[in-house]
C-alpha cells in the first residue's frame, strides 16, 4: 500500500482526510504566546473567531520533525511505501 502523508496546510477538514486515507500533521498557530495545533487544538471557526478576538495576526510554525517521523514510523512498521507532499517554502 501507498500511503499519502501531508500537512494541515493542504487545508482539508480531519473528516476529509480520514475519507481519503490520507496522513497528516499538523501546522503550528500561534496568538502571542498560545500555542495551538491545527485540526487537533484550533479548529478553523476557533481561528476566526481568535482573530477577531485578539485583534493580532497569528504566527504559524511547520509540523514539528517528531509529528513527521511519527507518521512515517507507521507506515514503515505496517511495510508501506510513502509520498510525502509537505507545504513549500
Amino acid at each position: 500500500m501507498v500511503r499519502i502523508i501531508t500537512d494541515s496546510a493542504s487545508d482539508f477538514e480531519p473528516q476529509e482526510f480520514e475519507a481519503l486515507g490520507v496522513d497528516y500533521a499538523s501546522l503550528y498557530v500561534y496568538f502571542g504566546d498560545e500555542e495551538y495545533k491545527e485540526n487537533v487544538t484550533l479548529t478553523k471557526n476557533q481561528f476566526y473567531e481568535m482573530l477577531q478576538e485578539k485583534k493580532m495576526a497569528p504566527r504559524t510554525s511547520l509540523p514539528s520533525l517528531h509529528d513527521i517521523e511519527c507518521l512515517m514510523k507507521d507506515a514503515m512498521e505496517a511495510g508501506d511505501e510513502m509520498v510525502i507532499i509537505p507545504i513549500s517554502s
